[in-house]
């Protein structure tokens, strides 16, 4: 030890100069894994950008005829489990007479409407099985056409309003790469009988006089009379069976098993709502948000997470118990920026079913970074920072401050968090 004490004391600055040294290298290393994990965590926030597209891209289909475009996706690695869109198409020329989704999605139509020759049909695909959905050519949805008139036009996914996506796993809305979908359709008429062409009569000598049986080649060869070919009737094109383009009311699936215990919420949001007219937002930026539920037997609790959906008005959501008992329990929900709120009533849980629950108001503001189930000053001040832009307003903390879901953090978000106040706390 004293030899080593020596050699520290006559080596003291070439040592001290090493250490240094090798701390002064080590610096960048250090600075690039942080910024390489914050890379990392920020991918795993927001999610790998997707792509959309139709297949074919492009398609010549005759007049009368029906004719298939395939929405294909590409979830680069996130599972998708949700698309709210709107399909784009010019009535005059087509007519969407049929829908089939993945075998995994639940497809809900949702309203539509019409801007001069457009028509605007809104597509909701929700995935509430078990089942991920993620791939590089993952077939979303099947429409059928009807081709009715000729000219060559777009058939869009999602042009003129914003396609959502939602992921398990990933707070907010999945970006997409570039346009969604177009596929460029022209439609032909084959059928069309030509016109035939007059030959006109030539002036000039006197056309002989044609006796019957005179065989002096006075007699003109008659002209045989056209028979018109009738117009074919085309062929529809063979394809899978797709179901009818008409309103449909979602229904859990997969079944439930019969040990299997179930619930379906459904809940809304101030600010979020139909009555546009009363100020109501009915067009949240995310259509699908993250929910806690907790389900309540004494002191035994049971937490389960999942993401419910906007759907005319509420969201609403349908959960897989799994094999707990069959009887009354006391139910807790709440979602990202919310207080916790109990149900008014028992819910009487049932084997292989989703016991529906009544639909509760939640009370929204909780949107400090402690999410501590409780309106205070801190949520004020986090309110105040992004109404003013300032630094401390996060993404995060900006997501959770726009509370009615416009995009935009604003005097509207100030007003709602006020009304909470007067509910302080949660259940």
């Amino acid at each position: 030890m004293e030899k080593i004490i020596e050699f520290y004391k006559t080596h003291k600055r070439p040592i001290t100069l090493a250490a240094l040294g090798i701390l002064v290298l080590s610096i960048p290393i250090i600075v690039s894994q942080v910024l390489k994990q914050q890379d990392i965590r920020q991918r795993a926030s927001t999610g790998a950008p997707v792509t959309l597209s139709f297949s074919p891209s492009s398609k010549t289909v005759n007049k009368g005829e029906d004719f298939e475009l395939t929405l294909t996706m590409d979830t680069k690695g996130n599972d998708i489990s949700a698309i709210d869109g709107v399909l784009e198409y010019n009535s005059t020329k087509f007519e969407l007479i049929g829908t089939k989704a993945h075998e995994s999605y639940t497809l809900i139509d949702g309203a539509n409407s019409q801007q001069s020759t457009t028509r605007l049909q809104r597509i909701i695909l929700i995935n509430q099985t078990s089942t991920p959905i993620s791939g590089e050519n993952v077939n979303v949805v099947i429409f059928k056409f009807k081709a009715l008139d000729t000219g060559s036009m777009a058939i869009a996914f999602s042009h003129q309003v914003a396609v959502k996506i939602a992921a398990s796993g990933i707070s907010g809305n999945i970006p997409v790469t570039g346009l969604p979908g177009v596929a460029n359709i022209t439609v032909v008429d084959t059928n069309t009988t030509p016109t035939p062409t007059l030959t006109p009569t030539v002036t000039g000598n006197p056309t002989p006089t044609c006796t019957p049986g005179d065989f002096n080649g006075n007699c003109p060869t008659p002209t045989p009379t056209l028979t018109p070919t009738p117009t074919a009737t085309p062929t529809p094109t063979s394809g899978p069976s797709v179901t009818p383009t008409t309103p449909k009311t979602p229904t859990p699936t997969p079944v439930l098993g019969q040990n299997d215990v179930g619930i379906k919420i459904e809940y809304t949001l101030p600010g979020i709502g139909t009555n546009t007219s009363g100020g109501q937002n009915n067009n949240p930026q995310a259509f699908g948000r993250n929910t806690e539920i907790e389900v309540i037997d004494g002191d035994a609790i049971l937490a389960k997470e999942t993401v419910a959906f906007y759907i005319n008005g509420k969201y609403e959501a349908s959960v897989n118990l799994g094999p707990i008992p069959a009887k009354p329990y006391l139910v807790k929900i709440r979602t990202t920026n919310s207080l916790r709120k109990v149900l008014p009533v028992i819910v009487n849980l049932a084997k292989a079913v989703y016991t529906p629950t009544s639909t509760v108001e939640l009370i929204t503001g909780d949107i400090d970074s402690a999410h501590d189930n409780e309106l205070n000053l801190a949520d004020y001040n986090a309110m105040l920072d992004c109404t003013n832009s300032r630094d401390n307003c996060t993404a995060a903390i900006k997501s959770r401050a726009d509370i009615n879901d416009d995009g935009l953090v604003d005097s509207i978000d100030l007003s709602i968090l006020y009304t909470g106040f007067s509910r302080r706390k949660g259940d």
